[in-house]
């Protein structure tokens, strides 16, 4: 058997070999651990963000809230807004936040303060709260504060308002009230009916062929309107639909008593590009025997819309609307929101009938509350720069939240739109 060892050489060589796996293991494992380390920063930073992500939009959400039931023994009235959401009355100040902007545009570190009702589970008041967001050393706080109360106490808002610690590593903070689609100084908000007035008149079209006139109660207009009396488009003889295409066509003007054409009386409208309109009104169901609830779909014709002066077609399309079928409808606004692409001058709302079945032409309309204006942006607009004017701060519907945090110095943000609809909503 042959006991023959390692040679200097080989020796050498081997040692040479198992240095080299000795290195390029370590190295793996330095890697390894240098890995695991960024992805635990990455994984807490992001973890971070998501959660005060998660708080914000659940604690702005309820911005605003100002309505509650309450029990009152000496009225009837059970409705109840409390004063104390607003930030303000006093100067003008009907919003329910308070922002102030802090910090470079890179690094902002914002202070928002907002306030809003909390109900007991039966939707019941039970206090008004204050509640502040802030950084202060690099570290994220959140303060709630109790404004008004029912006289018991609410553990997660202490009388006390001791601040509590969200997150620490925040590298910016930046909270950006939306745009309103509509400011409080803006001239012209409403377009019609013209003035301040709630009341309207309608003016029908009539050549004798197309349009018809139909019957409208009062004929000098008021804050309901009621049309009936329309053409038919249905042969009772031959039951079948005419040939002929027969449409009552009445126009929207400002509530008087004067005698001339539709073309003259009508209420003219000018729209431009960048704002946002709507058409809204309510239609009311007075008797539950009227025939316009035998509307058939798909075959009676019912829509709202604009026309020039020579009644011809605008470039914006008419909305089809439908009868109220039932009275528990008669508080349901209608509204029809539109904007245009190019300037549309000097137009006027039109209401179009057109009846194919067999009873609709026997049936009324009663409309209330009609009116053409700007309208609110459902498409948030973010500017960091902008900076509301007190007026127009309980117009702000949403706000866009930007948090960055290190940990491990390794990054996470988030960036959270979050409505807040009943900002500077409420009887004042």
């Amino acid at each position: 058997m042959n006991k023959r060892g390692f040679t200097l050489m080989e020796l050498l060589v081997y040692m040479a070999i198992v240095g080299i796996v000795v290195v390029i293991a370590g190295q793996v494992y330095s890697d390894s651990t240098k890995m695991r380390i960024r992805t635990q920063g990455m994984i807490r930073a992001n973890e971070a963000v998501e959660n005060v992500g998660s708080l914000i939009r659940d604690d702005l959400g309820q911005m605003g809230a100002k309505s509650s039931w309450v029990d009152r023994a000496m009225s009837s009235d059970s409705f109840y807004v409390a004063q104390e959401t607003f930030m303000d009355p006093v100067n003008g100040d009907y919003s329910s936040f308070f922002l102030k902007k802090n910090g470079s545009a890179d690094a902002r570190k914002d202070s928002l303060a907002f306030r809003y009702m909390r109900y007991d589970t039966e939707g019941k008041y039970k206090g008004v709260h204050q509640i502040s967001w802030y950084v202060e050393d690099g570290i994220l706080w959140r303060v709630c504060k109790p404004l008004a109360t029912d006289g018991t106490d609410y553990e997660a808002c202490p009388a006390d308002a001791v601040p509590v610690e969200v997150t620490d590593g925040v590298e910016s903070f930046e909270i950006v009230p939306a745009t309103p689609g509509v400011l409080d100084g803006a001239e012209n908000t409403v377009l019609f009916p013209p003035g301040s007035a709630n009341e309207f008149r309608f003016v029908s079209r009539y050549d004798g062929s197309k349009y018809f006139r139909a019957t409208i109660v009062p004929s000098e207009g008021g804050e309901t309107v009621t049309v009936r009396g329309f053409v038919s488009n249905y042969d009772f003889d031959q039951e079948e639909v005419t040939v002929e295409k027969k449409v009552n066509e009445f126009f929207a003007a400002g509530k008087n008593g004067t005698d001339d054409e539709w073309e003259n009386l009508c209420t003219q409208m000018t729209f431009v590009p960048g704002t946002n309109y709507e058409i809204s009104f309510k239609m009311l169901n007075l008797s539950e025997r009227d025939r316009a609830q035998m509307f058939v779909a798909g075959k009676d014709h019912l829509a709202v819309g604009f026309r020039n002066l020579d009644g011809s077609s605008t470039p914006i399309r008419d909305f089809v609307f439908y009868p109220p079928m039932a009275d528990d409808a008669n508080d349901v606004l209608r509204v029809m929101n539109f904007s245009v692409r190019d300037s549309v001058k000097n137009v006027c709302l039109a209401f179009n009938v057109a009846a194919y079945s067999p009873l609709l032409s026997m049936g009324s309309l009663n409309f209330t509350s009609l009116k053409v204006q700007k309208s609110m942006d459902a498409n948030y607009t973010f500017d960091s720069d902008y900076e509301p004017q007190v007026v127009d701060k309980k117009n702000v519907k949403a706000f866009r939240m930007k948090l960055k945090v290190k940990k491990n110095n390794e990054f996470g943000s988030v960036s959270l739109v979050i409505p807040v609809p009943s900002n500077g909503v409420g009887n004042h």
